[in-house]
């Protein structure tokens, strides 16, 4: 019993390494060490005048046939369509609570996101730092270079 009221006040810290790889996106967790990997995709159905979205990454294969909701992929047109932001965002935060280590409460991560670049303008970063920040990280660090081993989320997150 004391175990679970402890467990209800004690703040563990939770990293997220979010890499985006040809139409991929793969997310590791710190604690834990789950590695998640899903699409960044999410499918929308017109609800009166509001979009509700019915299915993010793999749970769009599940849905029926009939169903009218439009598959969209916002990164794509991330740096052309300022709606994809929002939408972006969406798919990060759901990706994030979907890959989170069962039994995790997951508040506020630190993240580290990793697009699939060779270089990232101060813009670009900006960008991603906001669109992770909007997905409610609590930190939010653009990484450009080699995979990362988890040994070195600590450091990277530190350098900021």
């Amino acid at each position: 019993m004391f175990g679970l009221i402890r467990g209800l006040f004690q703040k563990e810290e939770h990293i997220v390494y979010i890499r985006f790889r040809r139409g991929k996106v793969t997310l590791h967790h710190l604690p834990g060490g789950i590695r998640y990997e899903d699409e960044p995709i999410l499918a929308i159905k017109k609800k009166g005048a509001a979009d509700v979205i019915t299915a993010v990454g793999r749970e769009i294969q599940e849905l029926k046939p009939e169903d009218p909701s439009v598959v969209v992929a916002p990164f794509d047109s991330l740096e052309h369509d300022p709606d994809s932001f929002l939408l972006a965002s969406k798919v990060l935060s759901a990706l994030i609570r979907k890959s989170a280590p069962s039994g995790h409460k997951l508040a506020a991560p630190r993240v580290i996101i990793h697009p699939e670049k060779s270089y990232v303008s101060e813009n670009e970063a900006e960008a991603y730092r906001e669109l992770v920040l909007n997905a409610g990280a609590a930190e939010a660090v653009v990484y450009v270079g080699d995979t990362l081993h988890p040994d070195a989320f600590e450091a990277i997150l530190q350098k900021s």
